[in-house]
């Protein structure tokens, strides 16, 4: 039996006629508040226990695998499947899941494990679990709603500072690539497997499904985001980058990708007559009107 078996006979407290001196949403609850109060920070960083880094990896690779079997996706899958989902009416156990996770804390560890200092790897399952919950037609809501308030009720510059170091690596590596090809070059990019051996340097780091997960908290029009990716008025640092550090390299080196870039890029030219912002932008902007104006200061004269 894998862990996935496991954790789906495991009964909920409304599930009817069993006797069981174990329930799902309580262990759920238990495990998450052991691995939050094992999150240690130490300056602008955070660091995990290595005793539990393995476990906290297993813990959430099982619930995401969970959540994914109800779903109908695999986060795994390269960028370019991923994007061609045809996602249906949200089933009854997808929809049940997605409230315990929500409740019971597991979206407040993604959040946390966003921060400097993370285990890389981690960090990566703490991505992909927060786009598993995140993926649904017309945004997830109430997951949004939670992930908001949580960014604005705590000191969330460890998770802004996270993102705009992602998001500066990515394009360093972009730039990087660009110019070791021929500038007329157009390639067509694929997230790297999970296995951290496999090497190719036309491909992506698998951090680049944090554009993804950037869409999704916006997804469905969802404004509040928007404001908190431009400033954080509660925040003892200010860190405006998922707008701006995404736009001033977006606009000024031009990530010259190729053709549709999977689901959330789009198309991008390196030529000064047709350029195109990156998806993400356009949804991180949408129609916050101060978001707006420092598109309009951002783009080339």
């Amino acid at each position: 039996m894998d862990a996935v078996d496991l954790f789906e006979r495991i009964p909920c407290l409304d599930t009817p006629n069993v006797t069981a001196d174990v329930r799902y949403e309580p262990l759920i609850n238990k495990l998450t508040s052991h691995f939050r109060t094992s999150i240690k920070r130490i300056h602008n960083t955070r660091v995990l226990d290595k005793d539990i880094k393995d476990t906290s990896i297993w813990f959430l690779q099982t619930l995401r695998y969970q959540l994914e079997k109800h779903v109908g996706i695999s986060i795994d899958d390269n960028l370019d499947k991923l994007a061609k989902y045809d996602i249906g009416p949200e089933t009854s156990e997808a929809a049940k899941l997605r409230g315990i996770y929500n409740e019971h804390g597991i979206t407040y560890l993604c959040l946390e494990l966003l921060a400097n200092g993370i285990d890389h790897h981690l960090m990566l399952e703490a991505i992909k679990m927060l786009l598993v919950l995140l993926f649904k037609v017309g945004g997830s809501t109430v997951i949004q709603q939670n992930i908001y308030t949580y960014l604005m009720e705590t000191d969330s510059s460890y998770f802004f500072e996270c993102i705009k170091e992602i998001i500066g690596t990515l394009f360093s590596w972009s730039n990087k690539f660009l110019t070791e090809k021929e500038s007329a070059d157009i390639k067509t990019f694929t997230a790297l497997s999970d296995d951290d051996s496999e090497t190719n340097d036309e491909q992506p780091p698998k951090d680049i499904l944090i554009f993804y997960l950037l869409q999704l908290f916006c997804e469905g029009l969802y404004m509040p985001f928007k404001h908190l990716a431009r400033e954080q008025e509660n925040n003892t640092r200010q860190v405006s980058c998922v707008l701006t550090h995404l736009l001033t390299h977006s606009l000024t080196h031009s990530l010259a990708l190729s053709g549709e870039y999977p689901g959330f890029l789009g198309r991008v030219r390196d030529t000064a007559e047709s350029r195109r912002q990156p998806r993400v932008t356009h949804r991180v902007r949408g129609r916050a009107e101060d978001n707006q104006q420092v598109v309009a200061r951002s783009m080339p004269r």
